[in-house]
């Protein structure tokens, strides 16, 4: 049976014993090199009796909290991962992560045993000539082997020099970790287990989230598994499966999953649906798909009691006197911290980049940026993260947090946060669905001008769905959305008019409210205007019109979803028209269609959460 290494180095199996799990903590150690304090734990209570959807939810929310704890490790151009395992920001991974094999250093190797053995041959082909022929010896010949023999010895020499200074850049090679919020620091390996693949690091880095090991669990074989590691340089990915086994390899246990496990997985957590650790990544089966393994947290619990002193102690029990001959783990954090220089974060310049990256579409970029801003209190932060959670960018989507994001960033003031957040409450997406909360932040908007807003004041009037029906009302808000550049206030009027909802029935002035609002690219009101040509309604009936308008219509709104859409509208109305009118009329509503989709297509967007309805 062969291995594939997960990252570029030597492995070696480990032994193991207990398998036990951990829980996400947070820490924070304020002054360096202060005394520790306890960490503050996140209990993540596991829902029970819940529906499935929210089950999952719970189960994404607790992966996307364990993220948090992991690190992303680089060693030259060699990546792997890590993870946080305790208060004083303890980091695990493989030792094979920071023991990177590298390929220079290998070739120096086996030139330097090539060149001994030619050496070797060279000395005891001389030595068997001066014995056999003693004229061999002070002869022109002689001179010459002597010379090529020096020659190889300096050769030798060289090559010495060279995997000596290779050698060395490795062993110094610098450790750098970052975090999912952005942060990048020097660490230095302060144990490599002499039995496991195991090696532990130490930092300047005074914050930390990571994971508990005083709750235990016992890993049942069939349960789900996720994995977060940085495989392929795409850091914190997670990739998730079942937990396919326990095996014993020789006497060393070993978690087997068919989560993905791929290079730069190495050294990064096993986690189970609650974010409890249950082991550290390692390897992959050779010539296999979806047959990973880890090593169990036990190991990872026991190296620490044998190898590290911890004054705080151990994650699974404290330090005793015994402990002499380990490493002081603590003091030498302490002297990182003292001595290092600190981990500076500009956080202006995060919020410009976090602004930046979501404005030119870099999601990936801007969830660091924008958390690590959002982590400092800036408004901006909170409003994009709130933002990017809410659509599902950058391949996260939670609404429950976005929820808490924009929570924030209204409270601080930004419009569109307030208009968001006020439509959250009024659609109940993220949150329970609260009529106050709603018209108290769709007015904080409203009062700066958010035509969004405004216009969701107007529908709230119109519906009497949150508070009693006013048309008075509505009609004022949608006039007041009009003025500050809605599209849709314009057709929400339009069908005031049409209707004659608290105002005198005008099906011109309706007509007209649909057609600027056409005009500006709203696909619903295009096709109210193919209706009012298709029925005569404020305008004379005109069916190459009409068809023209439902065309153009239906070929912007094509991939959105839009709640106001009227299929069965549509449908009618093409069947009928397609069969009454000839060639000639077809051809000339297609062309005129063709235009009015160059003139008018997505002229105006606008946000509505009102698709989003119910979603928590």
């Amino acid at each position: 049976m062969s291995y594939t290494r997960v990252s570029a180095t030597t492995f070696r199996l480990l032994a193991a014993s207990l398998i036990t799990s951990t829980l996400l903590t947070a820490c924070s150690n304020d002054d360096a090199p202060a005394p520790s304090q306890k960490g503050t734990h996140i209990v993540i209570v596991e829902p029970k009796g819940q529906d499935k959807q929210t089950v999952d939810t719970h189960i994404i929310r607790s992966i996307q909290e364990a993220r948090e704890a992991a690190v992303s490790i680089s060693v030259g151009a060699s990546v792997g991962s890590g993870f946080f395992i305790n208060k004083d920001c303890l980091i695990v991974t493989n030792k094979h992560v920071v023991e990177f094999d590298s390929p220079a250093l290998l070739n120096v190797s086996a030139a330097m045993d090539k060149a001994d053995r030619e050496t070797q041959v060279m000395r005891e082909r001389i030595a068997a000539w001066e014995k056999r022929h003693p004229k061999y010896k002070g002869s022109d010949q002689h001179s010459v082997d002597q010379d090529k023999l020096r020659s190889m010895e300096k050769y030798r020499q060289e090559l010495q020099q060279a995997y000596d200074k290779l050698s060395s850049e490795q062993r110094n090679a610098s450790v750098q970790v970052k975090t999912l919020d952005g942060r990048t620091f020097a660490a230095h390996t302060v144990v490599k287990s002499e039995d496991t693949d195991l090696a532990f690091l130490v930092g300047a880095v005074k914050e930390c989230r990571y994971f508990d090991a005083a709750v235990k669990t016992d890993p049942a074989v069939g349960q789900p598994t996720y994995t977060v590691g940085s495989p392929a340089g795409l850091e914190f990915t997670v990739t998730s499966g079942i937990l396919s086994g326990i095996r014993d390899f020789e006497g060393v246990t070993l978690l087997q999953t068919d989560a993905a496990i791929n290079p730069g997985n190495s050294g990064g957590p096993l986690l189970d649906a609650n974010a409890k650790v249950i082991g550290v990544n390692t390897l992959r089966l050779s010539g296999m798909e979806g047959i990973g393994m880890a090593i169990p947290i036990a190991t990872v619990k026991e190296q620490i009691n044998r190898n590290l002193l911890l004054t705080s102690g151990s994650p699974s029990q404290p330090a005793t006197s015994t402990a002499s001959a380990k490493f002081d783990y603590d003091s030498y954090r302490e002297d990182a911290l003292r001595n290092a220089q600190p981990v500076a974060v500009d956080v202006s310049k995060l919020s410009e980049a976090c602004e930046q990256d979501y404005v030119n579409s870099k999601y990936a970029a801007a969830m660091s940026s924008c958390k690590t801003s959002s982590s400092h209190g800036h408004q901006q932060g909170h409003f994009y993260m709130g933002k990017m959670l809410l659509e599902g960018l950058a391949g996260q989507q939670d609404y429950y947090l976005a929820a808490d994001y924009m929570k924030k960033a209204a409270e601080a003031g930004i419009m569109e946060a307030q208009m968001l957040l006020g439509q959250m409450y009024q659609y109940g997406v993220g949150i329970s669905p609260n009529s106050s909360s709603a018209l108290k932040w769709l007015t904080e908007a409203a009062n700066q001008n958010s035509k969004e807003a405004l216009n969701s004041l107007g529908l709230i009037y119109k519906e009497g769905q949150i508070v009693y029906r006013s048309y008075e009302q509505a009609a004022s808000y949608f006039e007041k959305a009009i003025v500050a550049g809605s599209t849709n206030a314009l057709h929400n009027l339009g069908v005031m008019y049409l209707q004659g909802q608290g105002m005198t029935k005008n099906e011109s002035k309706g007509f007209e409210h649909f057609l600027k609002a056409a005009q500006r690219g709203n696909p619903v009101s295009q096709l109210s205007v193919a209706y009012c040509y298709y029925k005569k309604l404020g305008v004379n009936k005109d069916y190459v019109e009409a068809y023209a308008w439902l065309t153009a219509a239906e070929l912007n709104k094509k991939g959105k979803t839009i709640t106001d859409w009227d299929p069965q509208r549509a449908s009618e109305m093409k069947q009928f028209l397609k069969g009454i009118m000839n060639s000639k009329q077809l051809a000339q509503a297609t062309a005129m269609s063709n235009d009015y989709v160059k003139r008018y297509s997505n002229v105006s967007t606008e946000t509505s959460l009102a698709a989003k309805a119910g979603k928590l």
